[in-house]
């Protein structure tokens, strides 16, 4: 029996933890013993439900390490030193085959060096698409370690895997995320409703995006926009809603069901600045709902093929954007075929198909 080790950041309910669950329970499920390790407990304990119960958890709690730091030169070197001999008690007590890291970070230089031999796994979900993260200075800190052999790096999406071979000159693969569930209802796209599901920050964009929903809201004052969300801009936002007047836009906290949501919508939004390998935009083509969203880097141009199952609009033009947008809500029967053929088209990244090229390399390895 093959034993995985994989190596998260915190235990919360976002995109990477519900991907990175979905993975870790198929794995169990097909014969391997797969262990988890939480490296920062800011969110504690994950969703019931969420992993399977035969998956083994660690952590090791850096925010209680942190008291540490508060005794000057001292206390930082004994995080230092501790947080790097719990990491290494850990690893070889659980003695891996393999290692999966979701974030760059997540393994010390340190401990990647006294354990140079076991066979690593960098999964890239997005973060180097981040345009405040890349001057010239933090690229060449973010890729120095992987230009060594320490890992196997994959990539969530064709664009993201040239930019990363053309910073480290080292081979990329290329397996982007799964539809974990099929789904059998479906949206029949007659609601005059649009629906954004996102965490309320920078990166979701909301704050650039909501003033021209002005221009969809005067075209079509009989539709709505729902957004189910939180987070650090949760204030501005509701702020921005009342000062503009946007009495179509109603926003929600987030939303621990999802799909019903997806389902009872017509049209969804991803105006997002950057992305990894959007999987809210696998669920909503997975019941029939069209997607409009900007070609940021990476992900959207290549699940939604544009103007067939939605539309890719260049990125931060905000006027196309609300155009395809309004285009959908005047055409009845465009936006149901999209959705249709959504529905059709994103089967492509099934479950078994995208998790076999997991299995395909570690086998590899």
């Amino acid at each position: 029996m093959k034993k995985l080790l994989y190596t998260q950041n915190y235990l919360g309910v976002g995109g990477i933890n519900k991907i990175t669950s979905v993975k870790a329970n198929y794995f169990v499920s097909h014969g391997y013993e797969v262990h988890l390790l939480c490296t920062l407990a800011r969110d504690g304990v994950p969703k019931e439900g969420m992993y399977d119960e035969r998956i083994i958890m660690h952590s090791i709690d850096l925010n209680r390490l942190n008291a540490l730091m508060r005794i000057p030169l001292i206390g930082r070197i004994l995080r230092f030193v501790y947080a790097r001999i719990l990491h290494l008690y850990i690893l070889f007590k659980v003695n891996p085959d393999i290692i999966v890291s979701t974030q760059q970070y997540l393994e010390p230089l340190t401990v990647v060096l006294l354990t140079f031999w076991k066979k690593r796994i960098l999964e890239f979900h997005g973060w180097y698409n981040d345009p405040e993260i890349t001057s010239a200075s933090t690229k060449d800190r973010l890729m120095f370690r992987f230009k060594f052999p320490f890992y196997k790096i994959v990539a969530l999406s064709e664009r993201e895997a040239q930019k990363l071979h053309q910073l480290t000159g080292r081979q990329v693969m290329v397996i982007p995320n799964p539809l974990y569930s099929a789904n059998e209802k479906k949206s029949d796209c007659s609601s005059k409703r649009a629906l954004i599901l996102a965490r309320f920050s920078r990166q979701k964009n909301l704050l650039n995006f909501m003033p021209f929903w002005q221009q969809v809201q005067t075209k079509h004052p009989d539709w709505t926009l729902d957004i189910y969300g939180s987070g650090p801009q949760e204030k501005k936002i509701n702020q921005l809603v009342s000062s503009l007047g946007l009495t179509t836009i109603h926003l929600h906290s987030y939303t621990t069901n999802p799909m019903a949501e997806l389902e009872a919508s017509s049209i969804y939004l991803l105006p997002s600045l950057f992305e990894g390998f959007p999987l809210v935009v696998l669920e909503c083509m997975s019941v029939g709902v069209p997607c409009v969203a900007f070609d940021c880097p990476c992900g959207p141009s290549e699940i939604i093929k544009d103007g067939e199952d939605g539309f890719v609009t260049p990125f931060l033009d905000y006027n196309a954007f609300v155009d395809k947008v309004c285009y959908l809500m005047e055409h009845d029967d465009v936006r149901k075929e999209m959705g249709r053929k959504a529905q059709e088209n994103i089967k492509r990244f099934n479950l078994d198909s995208i998790m076999g090229k997991w299995m395909d390399l570690f086998n590899s390895l």
